[in-house]
């Protein structure tokens, strides 16, 4: 082992899958910088790497990423952390050879393991924290995780067993760490968690944000349809400091689906809330995810998915292909041809298309507030990202600011900014 591992100054890191592992593996990032250690694309000491096994898929991907990164860095100390070692644990998955596995269990304590690991005094007690040199942070956002672990028993998912038992971040630490991020310019939180649904009081601490912090913006990284009580809806609309859009933990839009599912969603009701917030405000945005191809889905069922999509506005949607997972009562259950479930996600995608360039229309010649993200990029409070014309990128990158919907072509939203920053 090199003098540069015993004695690590550089490190680089890298998040796969959910929004979770992106705020953890900032908050570790940030541990890292706090006490010296320097963020660097080039010949890091240390890389650390939180892994996805959510679908086939993202395990694959997990497993592809660590090779690549040990070949692209091979003298570097790789670290290895998240689901996909703790898959390993449970379910005895392959994952390719590192330096150092971490388990979800264990991931707050990775700074006291890699001190352990490597017999060095890695890090000092933290007293303060320094930012990253983060594209997503830079752009004035910042995941703020509020929730780990998950108890319910969907029969298709392997979370419960990946992430634990429910446990929620206290308000005050979550309060405090707002705050820090707002002096440091930060414009917009996404609250984060694995089930976010399950915050003992959600709404009330969606308050005690709005009252004890000064952050201009607050957006939910997914929203379990049982979230949607009157108090929550009811503080949510038309807040000019909230999101104007949700994305929906919906899976199918067939109850006979969901039950199969073991979801607890109650479509009548969900669409009932729905049509209500659109009455409420004619630009609120519905996002979805939706899972395709579950087994024994029939024609009948997936139209009766398309029905609601189409009934809910849903004007973006994240389209999983049903994956079977071991260890999930649905593994057993026979599965759908791939051609099929290959069929029914063209007819989602175009469904949502068509959806989406409705809704465009009604945001044309609207003024919305954007942030701008990067470049001429941005993203209106009702969650539709956007073209911004701009002449000074560095002036307005980072920043909130009033923009005028001009066009929606080739599926894309364009703007003008009406007014630049002060400062």
């Amino acid at each position: 082992m090199s003098n540069s591992i015993l004695a690590p100054k550089t490190f680089l890191t890298y998040s796969l899958g959910c929004r979770t592992n992106q705020a953890e593996m900032e908050d570790i990032g940030l541990q890292l910088t706090a006490n010296g250690l320097r963020q660097t694309l080039r010949e890091p000491d240390l890389v650390l790497l939180n892994t996805c096994v959510v679908t086939a898929k993202a395990e694959k991907e997990s497993r592809q990423k660590i090779r690549a990164l040990r070949k692209k860095h091979p003298k570097s100390f790789l670290v290895v952390l998240g689901c996909g070692v703790t898959a390993r644990e449970i379910f005895n998955i392959n994952l390719p050879e590192a330096n150092l596995f971490v388990s979800n269990e264990n991931k707050d304590q990775t700074i006291n393991i890699l001190n352990k690991h490597l017999r060095a005094r890695l890090i000092a007690p933290l007293q303060s924290k320094t930012c990253l040199n983060n594209k997503y942070i830079q752009s004035g956002r910042k995941f703020i995780k509020i929730q780990d672990g998950c108890d319910k028993y969907c029969s298709y998912c392997l979370t419960r067993y990946l992430r634990g038992i429910p446990k929620s971040i206290p308000p005050e630490k979550i309060i405090k760490e707002i705050n820090f991020w707002v002096k440091n310019g930060i414009k917009e939180v996404i609250l984060t968690g694995i089930n976010i649904g399950l915050y003992p009081d959600l709404t009330g601490l969606l308050n005690k944000i709005l009252k004890e912090t000064k952050i201009e913006r607050i957006s939910f990284s997914s929203i379990y349809p049982e979230m949607l009580t009157e108090d929550f809806v009811k503080l949510v609309i038309n807040n000019p400091r909230i999101s104007q859009y949700f994305h929906l933990s919906l899976q199918s839009g067939s109850q006979n689906v969901l039950q199969r599912m073991n979801r607890e969603t109650d479509l009548s009701r969900l669409l009932s809330i729905i049509k209500q917030i659109k009455a409420e405000n004619q630009l609120f945005t519905f996002r979805a995810d939706i899972i395709v191809g579950f087994p024994n889905e029939s024609e009948e069922e997936f139209r009766e998915t398309l029905d609601f999509i189409k009934k809910a506005k849903i004007s973006f949607a994240h389209i999983f292909t049903y994956s079977a997972r071991k260890g999930t009562v649905a593994y057993s259950l026979s599965d759908l041809p791939s051609q099929i479930k290959k069929e029914r996600i063209k007819r989602i995608v175009e469904a949502v298309k068509a959806i989406r360039q409705k809704e465009a229309e009604k945001i044309i010649e609207q003024t919305t507030n954007c942030l701008i993200v990067r470049g001429n990029e941005g993203m209106t409070e009702n969650g539709w990202p956007i073209q911004v014309r701009v002449r000074d990128r560095a002036r307005v990158k980072g920043k909130i600011l009033p923009v005028k919907i001009t066009d929606f072509k080739n599926d894309q939203l364009f703007g003008e900014i009406i007014s630049l920053p002060t400062n």
